[in-house]
């Protein structure tokens, strides 16, 4: 099977959305905003025809599970590991691996790509369980720094660049990876399908925090930056608000994605109360 990879373009996001169902692929990592909002980063491109995609990461060394025909999406692996043994596929889920397995691919869970998954009314406060470190930091920000929390509309969309520009003049500290990103996502909102919340407080300090669609069920969290001059727990703020206010209504889980296993970001993500976690698996041969 011949394949040519290229950038990812906005124009592809339709052809990425039709291949890709996600009852095979529940993965966030596979779903068309996370692909562009990534794809400078992580050196995203990707390759196939009008049924079948799959995306190649300079940054992993790998590649993602194809999307679309399964016939094509098998005779692309088989292929890809008779050119090169040395290759990885990643966001493969269990029953894939199971399947891979018998065709004689080895598989190996991999915690580090691994997706929480929260239960949206726990984290809009409105029942089920979520820590008291969650409800505290959340009732002590309320109280320190009040505010208001409304819908991203467009017009907002230079303030919260503005935001993103100040993070990004101390980029060793915050990391360009997720500025850039942020950047990328706010410049093409409405087309990626972006949703999220603006959070101003009485002095108009602004924070913001947005996601998407990443199966039926589940929204992903995706982003959430703030003016250096509030609380780091305004990021649980973010998130409860985002809950209520765009999710609730919609989506029974939400999925706090891209820690890619760093133990300060998985620590602070179980203040969340994760629910279940989906699990990504690694293909080799």
């Amino acid at each position: 099977m011949k394949t040519e990879f290229r950038p990812i373009q906005l124009e592809d996001k339709e052809w990425v959305e039709r291949c890709r169902d996600p009852k095979e692929h529940p993965f966030s990592a596979l779903t068309f905003p996370s692909l562009f909002m990534w794809k400078d980063d992580y050196g995203l491109t990707i390759s196939g025809d009008d049924d079948f995609f799959v995306i190649h990461s300079k940054e992993n060394n790998g590649f993602f599970a194809p999307c679309g025909d399964p016939d094509k999406c098998l005779g692309f692996l088989h292929d890809t590991f008779q050119k090169d043994k040395q290759i990885r596929v990643l966001y493969v889920t269990k029953e894939q691996a199971f399947q891979a397995q018998a065709a004689g691919f080895r598989a190996r869970y991999s915690p580090e790509l691994s997706e929480y998954i929260c239960s949206t009314k726990a984290l809009a406060l409105k029942e089920g369980h979520i820590s008291a470190t969650y409800r505290k930091k959340v009732s002590r920000f309320s109280r320190d720094f009040a505010y208001t929390a409304k819908v991203i509309r467009q017009e907002d969309i230079p303030e919260l660049l503005s935001i993103v520009s100040d993070w990004d003049k101390d980029v060793e500290k915050t990391g360009r990876l997720d500025l850039s990103a942020a950047r990328l996502s706010l410049e093409n909102y409405e087309a990626l399908g972006l949703s999220g919340i603006v959070l101003h407080t009485r002095d108009q300090i602004a924070a913001f925090s947005f996601g998407f669609e990443s199966a039926p069920d589940i929204y992903t969290m995706s982003t959430v930056k703030y003016d250096k001059q509030l609380s780091p727990s305004v990021t649980l703020v973010c998130t409860k608000e985002e809950a209520e206010q765009v999710v609730l209504s919609r989506y029974p889980f939400c999925n706090l994605e891209e820690d890619l296993g760093y133990p300060g970001l998985r620590d602070a993500k179980l203040q969340c109360s994760p629910v279940k976690m989906q699990e990504v698996f690694i293909l080799e041969r």
